[in-house]
């Protein structure tokens, strides 16, 4: 028996893949939890607006990189560098990165795909 995606630490409500994950109405991204040394080990912040939980939880960055294999192809994150505009240090800032060779833009690709849950992308990945 194979392990599910998540499971919701207040209610135990669990989502067996991330497309269940993504497209639960009951889950909202309600931000980013950037970690400056290592930006793929950040999370991203959600709720479960489920009615008798409402439990705010993490899940780690990396565990949604399938959503954007870009990724792989920006060759360095410029957090913290005399050229980054501090987005990713926002917790709710959807704003993105306007430097074109930050990974941390890429990463807020996929926080813009899991917020709109855009169906489409999500499962033209899920299908590959």
């Amino acid at each position: 028996m194979s392990a599910n995606f998540k499971e919701c630490p207040c209610c135990h409500e669990t989502w067996k893949d991330y497309t269940d994950f993504a497209f639960d109405p009951t889950i909202d991204l309600i931000g980013t939890q950037p970690n400056i040394e290592s930006p793929l080990e950040g999370h991203f912040v959600f709720t479960h607006n489920k009615t008798g939980c409402l439990s705010t939880f993490l899940v780690q960055i990396k565990e949604f990189l399938y959503i954007n294999t870009d990724i792989y192809t920006f060759s360095k994150f410029i957090q913290s560098t005399k050229d980054c505009n501090g987005f990713c240090k926002d917790l709710g800032s959807f704003n993105t990165c306007s430097h074109p060779h930050c990974k941390s833009k890429q990463i807020k690709k996929i926080r813009t795909i899991l917020n709109t849950r855009d169906r489409a992308i999500i499962k033209k990945l899920d299908s590959q």
